[in-house]
Formats: structure tokens, sequence, C-alpha cells
């Protein structure tokens, strides 16, 4: 199918789609509205979660980060009132606290301060008992109680030294921290949720999170106390009345969309009809012969398509440059095949020994004339030492010394010890190797058994 049919098959499909839409939207209004509100409700939910974290947030960080403090280890064991004076009463303001608590190991309260001015604040709320059923039951937590008709938000963390991170070693004690709500709290988290928040007595109808009355959408959270069960709930309650006007005017605007957005189709259909599928078809036609003759007039225009087609033909053109690269490179590389049969041939096939071994002595590489000179099979004597082949190995050792002042060394002879044992004469010649950065890395050079000629010239 062509491409111009599938556009005219498409933009009907479209149309269609429109039209079904538009009707379906129509009928379904009140639902749509439905589920926008409660996307909204959802939405002022989490929003309303957010802000009460947000507001816990400071006094759960005092709470958690000044109890897993060396120092405050210390405090439990000196009792210095002195350094609690300025650690932790300087430190209640900064932390928007109202009150803290310091209980040693065994749960005894040795320190407490607030801010209020409350007596019923100086010592903790909770007996001991209570604390012991908290604590034992989760190390870190926080809970709200009422205190002379005052409700308290009370966070704590066990003491332990600054290097348990974790978490993982028995409380030196506990740390207790408060503050109290207020007005000021109440009006924040107005402010963040952007909602009426309140504070009520918890009663059975508020068991629900959340209750929706039309455009008003009620949030209810309980403020549990140390035993889980709540002691008061806090409201949050938003109003979504600008919704009925979105709603009876999303209709009209629907219309409105609809009928330019066909206008916008049908232009797009005749566009792409006319400037795009034309010159889409003589491109492909250019691709399918492999002749990027036809694209020669539509390669002058200086639009995309001008631009493709340019790309087009140095593809081409760039294909059979290629081609000839590749034939030419297939040419060297059967060159070079028959350069290294040559050279292994000859590498093989070579009478003298040739070597080649690092700066430190050691056999890198050696030919494999060598098997017949001494018995060794190349790979037997790869990566150890020359020395331990010589009968002598000073010799050698000098021979290394020598080359540390001069290039290269000539029919320098020694004796080599074969592999069953028997000595050869040999003659060497040694000269260094060099990398890229003319840095000596080694040597190398052939071994010359001369045992043969030495005889032969005494018996002379």
């Amino acid at each position: 199918m062509k491409l111009q049919v599938k556009a005219f098959i498409f933009m009907i499909t479209l149309t269609g789609i429109f039209f079904i839409v538009f009707f379906t939207l129509t009928l379904v209004e009140k639902q749509k509205t439905e589920e926008i509100l409660l996307e909204r409700r959802n939405e002022k939910l989490q929003s309303f979660n957010r802000s009460l974290q947000s507001s816990s947030k400071a006094l759960e960080i005092f709470s958690q980060d000044y109890s897993v403090w060396g120092d405050m280890v210390e405090f439990v064991k000196l009792k210095d009132k002195k350094w609690a004076k300025i650690n932790i009463d300087e430190s209640l303001v900064t932390f928007a606290a109202n009150g803290a608590w310091v209980m040693d190991e065994q749960l005894n309260q040795i320190y407490s301060v607030n801010n209020l001015n409350l007596k019923s604040l100086e010592s903790f709320p909770l007996s001991k008992s209570e604390v012991k059923v908290i604590t034992d039951k989760n190390w870190i937590s926080n809970f709200f109680i009422i205190i002379n008709n005052d409700l308290f938000e009370i966070h704590y963390a066990p003491i332990q030294p600054s290097e348990d991170s974790e978490r993982k070693t028995k409380p030196k004690g506990f740390f207790f921290v408060t503050r109290q709500w207020n007005d000021q709290i109440l009006h924040e988290l107005n402010q963040q949720s952007a909602s009426i928040v309140e504070l009520k007595k918890h009663t059975l109808n508020n068991d629900a999170e959340s209750q929706h009355h039309n455009f008003r959408t009620i949030i209810i959270k309980p403020l549990n106390g140390f035993d889980g069960k709540p002691v008061m709930d806090i409201i949050s309650v938003s109003d979504f009345r600008i919704m009925k006007k979105s709603s009876e005017s999303y209709r009209e605007q629907m219309i409105v969309l609809i009928v330019f957005s066909i206008i916008i189709l049908l232009c797009t259909y005749v566009f792409l009809s006319r400037y795009i599928v034309r010159q889409l078809n003589i491109i492909l036609g250019a691709l399918e012969e492999q002749n990027p003759a036809s694209l020669r007039t539509l390669a002058k225009k200086k639009d995309e398509f001008g631009k493709l087609s340019q790309l087009i033909m140095n593809f081409f053109s760039q294909k059979l440059q290629l081609m000839v690269e590749i034939q030419q490179r297939k040419d060297a590389e059967t060159v070079i095949e028959k350069n290294e049969e040559t050279y292994k041939l000859i590498f093989e096939n070579i009478q003298d020994v040739y070597y080649k071994i690092d700066s430190e002595g050691t056999i890198i590489l050696v030919s494999p004339s060598l098997e017949r000179a001494t018995g060794y099979k190349p790979e037997e004597i790869l990566g150890k030492k020359v020395y331990e082949f010589c009968k002598n190995p000073e010799l050698w050792c000098k021979a290394m010394r020598m080359l540390e002042k001069i290039e290269r060394l000539d029919n320098f002879e020694f004796e080599l010890i074969t592999k069953s044992n028997g000595i050869i004469l040999c003659s060497v010649d040694i000269h260094k190797l060099y990398d890229s950065s003319h840095k000596a890395v080694g040597f190398e050079g052939f071994i010359k058994d001369i045992s043969k000629p030495k005889i032969e010239n005494s018996q002379v």
C-alpha cells in the first residue's frame, strides 16, 4: 500500500476517532469530572501527608542526630548539666522543639528542659513501665500525648556511640524531644497544604481517612498516642468549587478543539501528499534502482529533502570508494599473509638460534633451531633466565654488564648446557632493543654452535 493511501486512511481514521471521542465525552462528562476530582483529592491527601511529615522532620532529626553521639553517651555517664545546657537547651530553638528529656540505661530520668516554663514537662509524662514498653517495642519512634489539655508530639531514639551509625549496640539510654502543637503549627500546615487545618478530639465517626462531599474533600489523620490509640484527629478541609465552572466550560472547549483538529488534519494531509510523499517517492526510486542520477534535481534544493538527497549521493560515492578500498585492503592482506608465511619459514629453518630477552635476562622468544643445537624445545625455556643454561653464569653476567656501556657485543663465546647435560661452545651476537620512546627494553641476537669448528681447528 502506498504512503499516500496510508496517509488518507490515517486521516479518515483520526477524524472518526475525534467524532467518537466528542460524543463519548459528552455522555461521560460527569464521570470525567469525578475522575478529575478524585485525582485532585489524592493530590491533596499526598500534599497533606507531606506537610505533616515536613512539620515533624526537624523534631525527628533532633532526636536521632543528638542520640547517636559520643558526647551524649558521656553525658549519660557524667551527668554534666553545663554540657547539657550548651548542647541541649540551646538546640531547642534550632529544631523548633519545646522540651527534651534524657534517660539512662535503666530508664531513669537524668535531665529535662523545656522553654515553655511548664512544671508538667519537668518530669517525663509517662511512667517508667510505660517507657519500657514503648522502647522495647521500638528503639526509634514517635507518639502524641495530651498534657494539661495541650497536644504534644514526642520523638525518641536510643543513645549510642557516634560510630554506631547502624544502631546495633545496646542503648546507653534514651533521648526524648517534644513540641507543643499550637496555632502557629496549624497556620504553617494551612499554608503548606493550601487547606483549612484544625485539631479535633477523635471520635468513631472520624475513622475514614478522607470524606468527599460534592466539591469538598475532608482529610482526617489520627494522631496516635504511645499505646497506638488515637488521642486527637488533625483535619484538613479543601474546597474544589472551581471545578464546577471548569466542568461547564469543558464541553465547549472540546468542540472547538475537535473542529480545529479536523482542520489541522486536512491541511496536514494536503501538505503530506504534495510536499512529502512525492519527494519521498523520488528518493525511494533512486535507492531501489541504486542510481543516484534521479536525485540531482532534488539535491539542488536547500530544504531537508535536498540535504537528504545530497547525503544519499555522497553515500553512493563513498560506497564506490569503499569497495575500491576493500579490494585494496584484501590485496594488501594477501601480500602480508605471504610475507608472514615467508618469515615463518625463514624463522623455523634458520640454522643459528635467534633469541630475544627482556632487560632482566628472561627469555621471551627463541627460534625452533634451538632444539637442534641443545635438545630443548622453545616452550621449555621461555620465561627462564639465560644464565640458568650457562656453564659459567658469571661469564654471561659479565656480558650483560658490558652491554650497559655499549650498544652491541659480537662473537662473545660461552659454554651452553644442553638438555642432555652436554656442553657446547657458542658464539653470541647480541644488541639492545628499544621501544618507541627510545628506552632500552631488552636484547636480541643469534647464538651459533662453534664446537665443531673449534675441534677441527685444533686437529689441524
